[in-house]
Protein backbone atom coordinates (compact mmCIF):
# COMPACT_ATOMS: atom_id res chain seq x y z
CA UNK A 1 0.00 0.00 0.00
CA UNK A 2 3.18 2.39 0.72
CA UNK A 3 4.24 1.62 -2.76
CA UNK A 4 0.95 2.67 -4.23
CA UNK A 5 0.79 5.69 -2.38
CA UNK A 6 3.99 6.39 -3.96
CA UNK A 7 3.51 5.78 -6.92
CA UNK A 8 0.66 7.90 -7.29
CA UNK A 9 3.43 10.96 -6.85
CA UNK A 10 1.65 14.41 -6.47
CA UNK A 11 -0.95 14.75 -9.15
CA UNK A 12 -1.23 10.62 -9.50
CA UNK A 13 -1.57 8.53 -12.54
CA UNK A 14 -5.62 9.46 -13.16
CA UNK A 15 -8.87 7.41 -13.19
CA UNK A 16 -8.43 3.21 -13.32
CA UNK A 17 -4.78 4.27 -14.34
CA UNK A 18 -3.20 2.78 -11.42
CA UNK A 19 -0.59 0.19 -11.31
CA UNK A 20 -0.53 -1.04 -8.58
CA UNK A 21 -4.09 -1.27 -7.43
CA UNK A 22 -4.94 -2.47 -10.55
CA UNK A 23 -2.72 -5.17 -11.41
CA UNK A 24 -3.26 -6.74 -7.63
CA UNK A 25 -0.15 -5.92 -6.09
CA UNK A 26 -2.03 -4.08 -3.38
CA UNK A 27 -4.23 -7.08 -1.64
CA UNK A 28 -7.90 -6.02 -0.80
CA UNK A 29 -8.27 -2.42 -2.29
CA UNK A 30 -11.66 -2.17 -1.96
CA UNK A 31 -11.36 -2.47 1.73
CA UNK A 32 -8.56 -1.40 3.76
CA UNK A 33 -6.58 -0.18 1.10
CA UNK A 34 -9.27 1.85 -0.15
CA UNK A 35 -7.34 5.00 0.70
CA UNK A 36 -3.68 3.89 -0.99
CA UNK A 37 -6.13 2.89 -4.03
CA UNK A 38 -7.34 6.62 -4.64
CA UNK A 39 -3.55 8.34 -3.67
CA UNK A 40 -1.96 5.88 -6.48
CA UNK A 41 -4.96 7.12 -8.96
CA UNK A 42 -4.97 10.58 -7.75
CA UNK A 43 -2.26 11.46 -6.04
CA UNK A 44 -1.00 13.44 -3.18
CA UNK A 45 -3.36 16.86 -4.09
CA UNK A 46 -6.50 14.12 -4.61
CA UNK A 47 -5.72 12.54 -1.16
CA UNK A 48 -5.24 16.01 0.41
CA UNK A 49 -8.69 17.05 -0.96
CA UNK A 50 -10.20 14.09 -0.06
CA UNK A 51 -9.11 14.47 3.43
CA UNK A 52 -10.10 18.08 3.66
CA UNK A 53 -13.41 16.91 1.71
CA UNK A 54 -13.48 14.86 5.15
CA UNK A 55 -12.87 16.93 8.16
CA UNK A 56 -15.37 19.91 6.32
CA UNK A 57 -18.32 17.32 6.41
CA UNK A 58 -17.12 17.12 10.01
CA UNK A 59 -16.91 20.15 10.81
CA UNK A 60 -20.44 21.32 8.83
CA UNK A 61 -21.84 18.46 11.35
CA UNK A 62 -20.46 19.49 14.41
CA UNK A 63 -21.62 22.84 13.63
CA UNK A 64 -25.22 21.99 12.75
CA UNK A 65 -24.80 20.51 15.91
CA UNK A 66 -24.30 24.06 17.89
CA UNK A 67 -26.88 25.29 16.03
CA UNK A 68 -30.11 22.26 17.05
CA UNK A 69 -32.69 23.46 19.47
CA UNK A 70 -33.17 20.43 21.16
CA UNK A 71 -30.68 17.64 22.90
CA UNK A 72 -31.31 14.76 20.50
CA UNK A 73 -30.34 16.66 17.22
CA UNK A 74 -27.03 18.15 18.93
CA UNK A 75 -26.30 14.30 20.25
CA UNK A 76 -27.29 12.77 17.15
CA UNK A 77 -24.65 15.26 15.30
CA UNK A 78 -21.75 14.72 17.53
CA UNK A 79 -22.16 11.25 17.53
CA UNK A 80 -22.45 11.29 13.42
CA UNK A 81 -19.03 13.30 13.40
CA UNK A 82 -17.30 11.56 15.87
CA UNK A 83 -18.38 8.04 14.28
CA UNK A 84 -17.11 9.81 11.00
CA UNK A 85 -13.67 10.58 12.84
CA UNK A 86 -13.22 7.51 13.77
CA UNK A 87 -13.79 5.44 10.81
CA UNK A 88 -11.51 7.93 9.00
CA UNK A 89 -8.90 7.57 11.54
CA UNK A 90 -9.10 3.79 11.92
CA UNK A 91 -8.75 3.72 8.16
CA UNK A 92 -6.19 5.53 7.13
CA UNK A 93 -3.62 5.60 10.53
CA UNK A 94 -5.13 2.03 11.83
CA UNK A 95 -5.97 -0.30 9.38
CA UNK A 96 -4.75 -3.73 8.56
CA UNK A 97 -1.83 -1.99 7.28
CA UNK A 98 -1.75 1.39 8.91
CA UNK A 99 0.48 3.38 10.95
CA UNK A 100 -0.10 2.09 13.92
CA UNK A 101 -0.69 -1.47 13.03
CA UNK A 102 3.09 -0.60 11.80
CA UNK A 103 4.66 0.38 14.88
CA UNK A 104 2.94 -2.60 16.54
CA UNK A 105 4.72 -5.42 14.28
CA UNK A 106 8.00 -3.54 14.50
CA UNK A 107 7.74 -3.20 18.30
CA UNK A 108 6.98 -7.31 18.14
CA UNK A 109 9.78 -7.67 16.03
CA UNK A 110 12.36 -6.28 17.79
CA UNK A 111 11.06 -7.97 21.01
CA UNK A 112 10.88 -11.23 19.50
CA UNK A 113 14.78 -10.50 17.93
CA UNK A 114 15.97 -9.88 21.58
CA UNK A 115 14.11 -12.93 22.80
CA UNK A 116 15.88 -14.83 20.25
CA UNK A 117 19.37 -13.33 20.86
CA UNK A 118 18.72 -14.79 24.28
CA UNK A 119 17.83 -18.32 23.64
CA UNK A 120 20.47 -18.39 21.59
CA UNK A 121 23.30 -17.63 24.44
CA UNK A 122 21.16 -19.84 26.57
CA UNK A 123 21.75 -22.43 24.06
CA UNK A 124 25.64 -21.51 23.86
CA UNK A 125 26.05 -21.88 27.80
CA UNK A 126 23.78 -25.05 27.71
CA UNK A 127 26.07 -26.46 24.63
CA UNK A 128 29.43 -25.39 26.41
CA UNK A 129 27.81 -27.05 29.59
CA UNK A 130 27.06 -30.05 28.06
CA UNK A 131 30.85 -30.37 26.88
CA UNK A 132 31.76 -30.14 30.57
CA UNK A 133 30.09 -33.65 31.15
CA UNK A 134 32.17 -35.54 28.09
CA UNK A 135 35.13 -36.42 27.49
CA UNK A 136 36.02 -33.58 25.27
CA UNK A 137 36.85 -30.78 27.56
CA UNK A 138 36.91 -27.33 25.74
CA UNK A 139 39.71 -25.79 28.11
CA UNK A 140 38.93 -22.25 26.55
CA UNK A 141 35.04 -22.60 27.98
CA UNK A 142 36.38 -23.51 30.77
CA UNK A 143 38.95 -20.42 31.08
CA UNK A 144 36.25 -18.22 30.83
CA UNK A 145 33.95 -19.83 33.54
CA UNK A 146 37.10 -19.45 35.19
CA UNK A 147 37.38 -16.11 34.74
CA UNK A 148 33.56 -15.13 35.01
CA UNK A 149 33.04 -16.60 37.86
CA UNK A 150 35.96 -16.04 40.11
CA UNK A 151 36.82 -12.65 38.25
CA UNK A 152 40.45 -13.75 37.71
CA UNK A 153 42.56 -11.83 35.32
CA UNK A 154 42.17 -10.60 31.51
CA UNK A 155 41.54 -12.23 28.36
CA UNK A 156 45.13 -13.82 27.15
CA UNK A 157 46.61 -13.86 30.67
CA UNK A 158 47.79 -17.20 31.84
CA UNK A 159 45.68 -18.41 34.67
CA UNK A 160 47.46 -20.79 37.47
CA UNK A 161 45.28 -22.68 40.40
CA UNK A 162 47.12 -22.70 43.33
CA UNK A 163 45.88 -26.01 45.22
CA UNK A 164 46.61 -25.94 49.15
Amino acid sequence: SKIGIGSGGVFGKGYLKGSQSSLDFVPENHTDFVFSHFAEEFGLIGSLLLLWLFFSIIKRVTLIGDQSKNNFSKIFCYAFAFNFFLYIAINILDGNRGYFSYVQKKNTLIEKEIKVNQLRSSYEDLKNKNLLLSDNLNLDYLDQLYRDYFTLGKKGEKLYLLKN
